[in-house]
C-alpha cells in the first residue's frame, strides 16, 4: 500500500511541474551551481527536444533543427549560453529569444 501511495505522488509531483525536467533521451545533461548543462551535439535532431527549466548552456549544434518557434525557449529564463550552428535553420518566429534575459552567447 505505501508502494502504491509513494508511486502516485511521485506523478503527481511530475505532473505539476514541481521539478526542473528531465533531460531529453538523445542528450546528455550535467548539473552544476548555475544549472543544467544540456549537450544535444550532433544528434541529427529536426526539432529542439523539451528541456529542464534550470537549463544554463544549451549545445544543439550540428543537427538537422529547421525552425525556432516563439515557444521554444519560454520557460529557460537561465540560458547563458547557446550554441545552433551548422542546422538548417531557415525560420525563426519572431519573440523566439524573448525570455532569454541571461543569453551571452548565440
Amino acid at each position: 500500500m505505501n508502494e502504491e501511495i509513494t508511486f502516485l505522488l511521485f506523478l503527481v509531483v511530475i505532473n505539476t511541474g514541481l521539478v526542473t525536467g528531465t533531460c531529453p533521451s538523445t542528450c546528455s545533461c550535467s548539473s552544476g551551481s548555475s544549472g543544467s548543462n544540456v549537450n544535444c551535439y550532433s544528434k541529427s535532431l529536426g526539432h529542439i527536444p523539451d528541456l529542464p527549466s534550470d537549463t544554463y548552456i544549451i549545445y544543439l549544434h550540428y543537427n538537422k533543427i529547421r525552425s525556432l518557434e516563439s515557444d521554444t525557449f519560454i520557460n529557460l529564463t537561465n540560458v547563458y549560453q547557446l550554441y545552433l550552428h551548422n542546422n538548417e535553420i531557415s525560420a525563426i518566429e519572431s519573440f523566439t529569444f524573448m525570455n532569454l534575459h541571461n543569453l551571452q552567447y548565440l
